[in-house]
């Protein structure tokens, strides 16, 4: 009995072991948003792979949050906020209301099964260096050399964040020195700090990730949820009760 209870107190602190090398939360949150609209934007064309070239619209969203259950509070007004994509791969549509999960840097994109740790401090740092605070106005070119820097580290399967060449890479701005700009961010996301607070994603297995900011929350890669702790501190409590018992029955 006893080494059964010690292995079931052992599995439980795996489990939350790989929830948290994950970043995942234990329940996640849902929240609910209408995309009301493009805010600063341009427009550029995209290869992915080496594929055709195809047109983007580079730049910020406008939603509104109508529902659901996550407990974030988001940086905005009267339940409107702003949003960059996350991945170029997936779309959505003006004026439709969609259903999101909450989730750390980590979780998306869904189209590539998330992304790394590594990936996400660059994001974090990307963040910090050009738009810390999601209420601040943003010029078009500025919007869109952010967008298109974040789809870079995203998508870029080399290693080497180049704009102009890759697994993924941009051509014809629509606003000159858009892709200058955004080159010139991504060239300091391997040297400067992480200085933002509450850079999360909301999450859509059939639709765009989306990255947005959330009120007084630190800007780590996996900060552990309330229950991921609760089902850690259970574990420990049941492998430290298995040990006592044990340790009266050696006795």
């Amino acid at each position: 009995m006893k080494t059964r209870n010690i292995a079931f107190a052992k599995l439980l602190l795996a489990a939350v072991a790989t929830m948290l090398s994950l970043g995942q939360s234990a329940v996640a949150g849902t929240i609910v948003a209408r995309v009301d609209g493009l805010g600063a934007y341009g427009q550029v064309q995209m290869s992915l792979d080496n594929g055709s070239w195809v047109n983007q619209y580079a730049g910020i969203i406008q939603l509104t949050q109508t529902g659901g259950t996550s407990d974030w509070d988001l940086v905005g007004t009267g339940g409107a906020f702003l949003a960059f994509c996350v991945e170029p791969r997936e779309n959505i549509a003006l004026n439709q209301t969609y259903t999101w999960n909450d989730g750390p840097m980590t979780a998306a994109p869904t189209s590539l099964g998330g992304m790394s740790t590594a990936q996400a401090n660059q994001l974090l740092v990307l963040m910090s260096m050009s738009f810390p605070d999601f209420t601040v106005s943003l010029t078009n070119i500025q919007a869109a050399a952010i967008q298109i820097a974040i789809w870079e580290i995203v998508e870029e399967k080399s290693g080497v964040l180049n704009v102009l060449d890759g697994s993924i890479k941009f051509r014809r701005p629509s606003i000159a020195g858009t892709l200058e700009l955004a080159q010139s961010l991504l060239n300091q996301v391997n040297t400067q700090p992480v200085n933002v607070t509450g850079i999360r994603v909301m999450t859509s297995v059939t639709d765009q990730d989306l990255m947005i900011q959330i009120v007084d929350t630190p800007a780590d890669v996996a900060t552990p949820e309330p229950a991921t702790l609760s089902m850690l501190g259970l574990g420990l409590f049941a492998l430290g009760l298995a040990k006592r018992k044990a340790a009266r029955r050696s006795c």
